[in-house]
């Protein structure tokens, strides 16, 4: 039976491109669905993903009433009236820690553990890439994830599920037009590449043929005091040369079972771009459930729940949609018209083929099929892209020309956690309030550009000054080992801010640390990582930041 492998799989991927034919086809008939609607960006409000109705985008930042179904909207407005200090965090961190030696399901694997915001413990498995893992797949992939949320140890798995199985999560997966390309055979490298007190890097590296040879870089970034690690990755097309690849990117992909494997149904799932999308009602989505398109937002981001158990997973942007636009325009501008509207026949007026992000659409069946078609308990979640954003020199997304050669990079943090407390919401929230927010130097320089992505040599400017999104820290220069910076939040809270400052050339962390005018205590009131390989000095603020606070760093 291992040897039919491969082709289940390519036959899972080929059920993937009969809708993609659709899509053309109805692109050549200019077939429409209803009216283009208006776009914008949120206006706030402290609504989560909730079970309850449509989130207002009018809130004025106060939590709604739970019902029935739910949707992510807007950021915590949070208390401005802060002296500077901030909200101390949580306490009894401990520092990060990486097991290279134990397998994990009879695998070579880096187990990362780490203390999050709350400083409970999470961990993260990654199988290396080198060689074939215990459950016959290639590695480079997150098998298990574990974390606390309510009182409760939740441990999250690779559920194995599909045709040929997806046994994790961070899987690269691209397709074209007529096939795909993923890494669940192919061979790479694996090194880490930041193992510090608090604050690890570990990479992945392929060629990928797509079916230009295509080199993809990914990293998971891992910081104490921070709940969601971060997947960073790029593509660069330079082997294959220009505009020999037309693929699209829904690199992370997996099916992990965020449920604390229960294997349950989805309750309710959404995404962001333009405006927030989110199946409304009781539950499971199935391919005839009723949706809601309709309020604004600013932050891509893509998710799923089960209200039965009180969990989610989502994705969530570094960046604005109006700095970076992500998710796929697959049928050339038909999604456009249905922003703002609501429908009650999911696959039907969104057909597989149509959503930006991939989730489960594609395992629930023909909408023609009944309430009961398909399958509702898939886990499957996945970024998503354009054809051509991956090789093209031009292509078109949203109306937008945009380029994907050489590169395509991009970040998102990687959400597991409890739905009764918006975990993804609050990514979306703190990603929202980072774009309205300030940082400025008296001693030191803000950066106000840096790497466009990992792996690149090239550059791009940061939105807002000072915030790289590559690694979602706040980045200035020393000047002598120092600096003094000024933060100061808009639109809501920043909880536990990192910082990486660059020129950092002592071999040792900070002899004094102050914010707002206190002095600070290592490993409990900040966690720092010095990274002496690339002169810089890694730093998490333990503290949720209400008010402007000024930040001293001394050698």
């Amino acid at each position: 039976m291992a040897s039919w492998a491969p082709f289940v799989r390519r036959l899972e991927v080929m059920r993937r491109f009969e809708a993609f034919a659709i899509s053309l086809t109805v692109l050549v008939f200019g077939c429409g669905q209803g009216s283009k609607g208006s776009g914008g960006t949120d206006a706030g409000g402290d609504v989560g993903p909730r079970e309850g109705g449509p989130a207002d985008s009018t809130s004025s930042g106060t939590d709604a009433t739970p019902s029935d179904t739910g949707g992510v909207s807007g950021s915590d407005s949070g208390d401005d009236s802060g002296t500077g200090s901030g909200d101390s965090g949580a306490t009894g961190c401990s520092p990060l820690a990486i097991d290279s030696t134990t397998l994990v399901d009879n695998s070579n694997a880096d187990t990362y553990a780490w203390s999050d915001s709350s400083c409970k413990p999470r961990t993260a498995a990654l199988f290396r890439n080198e060689t074939m893992d215990g459950l016959g797949e290639a590695g480079g992939y997150l098998r298990t994830l574990t974390y606390q949320t309510l009182g409760q140890s939740r441990t999250c798995t690779g559920t194995n599920s599909g045709a040929g199985g997806w046994n994790g999560f961070g899987y690269i997966i691209n397709h074209d037009s007529v096939s795909a390309s993923d890494t669940l055979e192919t061979l790479g490298k694996h090194t880490i590449v930041l193992a510090g007190r608090h604050h690890a890097i570990h990479e992945f590296t392929w060629t990928v043929s797509l079916p230009g040879s295509v080199n993809v870089t990914a990293q998971w970034v891992f910081a104490t005091g921070k709940d969601h690690p971060l997947f960073v990755v790029t593509f660069d097309a330079t082997p294959a040369g220009p505009n020999a690849v037309t693929s699209d990117t829904r690199a992370p992909y997996g099916d992990m079972g965020f449920d604390n494997n229960v294997g349950g149904d989805v309750t309710g799932e959404g995404w962001g771009d333009t405006h927030k999308f989110t199946t409304t009602g009781p539950g499971p989505v199935t391919a005839i459930s009723p949706w809601d398109y309709t309020a604004s937002n600013s932050i891509p981001y893509a998710f799923e729940w089960s209200g039965s158990t009180d969990s989610e997973m989502g994705l969530v942007a570094m960046q604005a949609w109006t700095t970076t636009i992500q998710g796929g325009d697959y049928a050339g501008g038909l999604l456009e018209t249905l922003w703002g509207k609501t429908g009650t026949d999911l696959l039907t007026d969104i057909p597989t083929y149509e959503w930006p992000f991939q989730l489960n659409q594609y395992q629930l069946g023909l909408p023609d099929a009944g309430p009961n078609a398909g399958v509702t308990n898939a886990h499957r979640l996945a970024w998503g892209s354009t054809f051509g954003a991956v090789g093209q020199t031009s292509y078109t997304a949203f109306g937008k020309t945009l380029v994907g050669y050489p590169y395509q990079s991009y970040t998102v943090a990687v959400v597991l956690g409890a739905h009764s407390v918006s975990a993804v919401a609050g990514q979306v929230g703190q990603m929202e309030n980072v774009q309205a927010s300030t940082l400025t130097a008296s001693r030191g320089t803000v950066s106000a550009s840096g790497p466009a992505g990992i792996a690149r040599t090239d550059t791009q400017p940061y939105v807002p000054v000072g915030f790289d999104p590559v690694y979602g820290v706040w980045d200035a220069q020393a000047a002598a080992n120092a600096v003094t910076l000024t933060l100061a939040p808009g639109g809501g809270p920043l909880a536990n801010p990192v910082f990486r400052i660059h020129g950092y050339t002592a071999n040792a962390a900070p002899s004094k640390v102050t914010f707002g005018g206190a002095t600070l205590t290592a490993d409990k009131d900040y966690f720092a990582t010095v990274d002496t390989a690339t002169t810089s000095l890694w730093l998490t603020l333990n503290a949720t930041l209400g008010s402007t606070g000024t930040l001293t760093v001394d050698p």
